[in-house]
């Protein structure tokens, strides 16, 4: 004869058993430092670069083999680019995550350079 099992209804158990601290603190750590969020937490670009797209296509484009056409039209089309960074340094102090802006800055050049 087959076993019915009831449902565990979640206001029937402990308050231990209803925790999943256990799942989080075995787990893999999730790190955010030096990620950038795309939060724009790092404005006001004294030239009025939109950083968090710059680096948004950034990251596309590095998780590829080639650069996407698309990304890159994407890239061009925005009003400021990399190209237009002053390497002031003003960005990084507002960044919550700790990016370094300046050095993604400098990728995007190299990545994103005309041809």
């Amino acid at each position: 004869m087959e076993e019915v099992l009831e449902a565990v209804k979640y206001y029937d158990v402990t308050d231990e058993e209803r925790s999943y601290v256990h799942i989080f603190s075995s787990g893999n750590a999730i790190h955010m430092t030096g990620r950038c969020m795309y939060c724009n937490h790092c404005q006001p670009c004294p030239a009025h670069i939109d950083i968090a797209a710059v680096t948004k296509f950034l990251d596309l484009a590095t998780q590829q083999d080639t650069v996407p056409e698309t990304v890159a039209q994407h890239y061009w089309a925005l009003s400021a680019t990399a190209e237009d960074c002053l390497m002031c340094g003003r960005c990084e102090p507002n960044c919550p995550f700790g990016v370094k802006i300046r050095e993604n800055m400098k990728k995007a050049r190299e990545i994103f350079q005309c041809k």
